[in-house]
């Protein structure tokens, strides 16, 4: 019955957090749509775009001569000065 019971609990969290969408931070937005825009959108560039951020700012191979976290550091000193219009502009991409 004990494990009846947590089979379900595991399945019903499963289901719970695959049904929420995840929300970008604007600055993750305003990363990826860059990325995208200097890089295309092959299907590696969509695969590398869809992890974590975490993950995306370790990764130095992938587009080693422009990675993602200099793309993140652009969109912090665009961000600066004007956060408001910042998080309006990049907020739901």
């Amino acid at each position: 019955m004990k494990r009846i019971i947590l089979i379900l609990f595991i399945v019903f969290n499963v289901q719970v957090v695959a049904a929420e969408p995840t929300q970008k931070e604007p600055l993750e937005n305003c990363a990826d749509v860059q990325f995208m825009y200097v890089w295309g959108e092959a299907d590696d560039v969509k695969k590398f775009i869809a992890q974590p951020i975490d993950v995306k700012m370790k990764d130095l191979k992938f587009m080693e001569n422009f990675p993602y976290f200099r793309f993140v550091k652009i969109c912090e000193r665009e961000r600066l000065g004007r956060e408001e219009e910042f998080d309006e502009e990049w907020t739901g991409i």
